[in-house]
């Protein structure tokens, strides 16, 4: 049986899409074949500090450094691209800036990434850039 990562792996080369968590277990596969440092999943914070009980997806406590995978429903409706999903409603808008503006506040970088450039591999290398420059010094 293949593990949640290479099963999404497997999943985006045969062109299935049917979980929507897909593309953060491709990321996930990526952090542990590129030999990132131990990351922590839907990682909650803000709660001590602000009353809220926001997640990350991704999250390396050492090097403050969150990232986030947004999903988008891109249609072709009438010949015309809609985007829909949470993140481009104007509620969800408000809500992710106040969270990232609050994460701000906590001393977190957070990388955010449109979910179709996971499989490209840019979202890694900005990652493996991210906690460089915050002091990883790469996989021993």
């Amino acid at each position: 049986m293949l593990q949640p990562a290479a099963a999404a792996l497997a999943e985006l080369k045969a062109g299935v899409r049917k979980d929507p968590k897909r593309h953060e277990k491709l990321f996930e596969f990526q952090c542990r074949a590129l030999r990132l440092p131990p990351v922590v999943r839907e990682f909650r914070f803000a709660e001590k500090a602000f009353g809220k009980r926001w997640r990350f997806d991704f999250y390396w406590p050492e090097y403050l450094v969150a990232v986030e995978i947004e999903g988008l429903v891109v249609r072709k409706i009438g010949g015309e691209t809609v985007v829909t999903g949470r993140h481009a409603t104007i509620t969800g808008m408000r809500e992710d800036m106040d969270k990232y503006n609050h994460a701000a506040l906590l001393g977190i970088y957070v990388l955010r990434f449109e979910q179709g450039t996971i499989k490209g591999g840019e979202p890694i290398a900005m990652t493996q850039r991210v906690l460089a420059a915050r002091g990883w010094k790469g996989p021993t």
